[in-house]
């Protein structure tokens, strides 16, 4: 991976109310940068639009739509359908969460005494891409075994242990609180790194909100 350096652009989420002393102070220092998103929220919206409209318990995995986001229990519905069709794959509760959630591991095994291979997702609850991997991981293992010859030998040499949801607290709790802020929008913008990120960096600190 490319080191950090001077050359390497930006990305700041800047809040609404902080929006023209962010430009003013871009705009003095002569700080070129370009408007990447101009409402975060809006994206945040849309996404909790398009979970709601797949949310419907499917019939089958086939049915289940990998194209979207789900929440733990659409998450966990998946993995119980999943056991349920196919011989292959079974649950395993390796314990629960401080909150009192089961910490499920799907096992992919085609015979009995294998090592096994570990893979977890959604160890940081805000990345939803890597549950929506997960699952994604979890169907193909069953639909391309016996078809994808390395899938295939690996299964008939090794099990692999494979939780989608590390950290179910945490994931719940982002699909309960989907907004950034409540009533507060904010714009994304990008930067070129220049000798005066640091001064920046200082003008963030004191008008008291987040970079990320």
């Amino acid at each position: 991976m490319e080191p950090v350096h001077e050359s390497l652009p930006v990305d700041v989420r800047v809040p609404f109310h902080s929006l023209q002393a962010v430009r003013a102070f871009l705009a003095y220092n002569q700080i070129q940068y370009n408007v990447m998103i101009e409402d975060v929220q809006d994206l945040l919206d849309d996404e909790e639009r398009e979970m709601v409209k797949f949310r419907a318990f499917p019939r089958s995995t086939d049915d289940f739509v990998y194209t979207t986001y789900h929440d733990l229990n659409s998450i966990y519905s998946f993995m119980d359908m999943l056991v349920a069709e196919n011989s292959m794959v079974s649950k395993i509760v390796i314990g629960q969460s401080y909150e009192s959630r089961p910490l499920n591991v799907l096992k992919f095994s085609t015979g009995p005494n294998r090592p096994g291979i570990w893979i977890d997702t959604g160890i940081h609850s805000r990345e939803w891409i890597t549950q929506a991997s997960g699952i994604w991981f979890a169907k193909k293992i069953v639909t391309d075994y016996g078809r994808d010859p390395v899938l295939t030998d690996i299964l008939n040499n090794y099990d692999i242990f494979l939780e989608i949801v590390t950290n179910p607290d945490g994931f719940a709790y982002t699909h309960s609180s989907v907004s950034l802020m409540p009533g507060r929008h904010y714009m994304h913008i990008r930067f070129n790194r220049t000798t005066i990120l640091m001064k920046f960096a200082l003008f963030l600190v004191e008008s008291n909100w987040l970079v990320v």
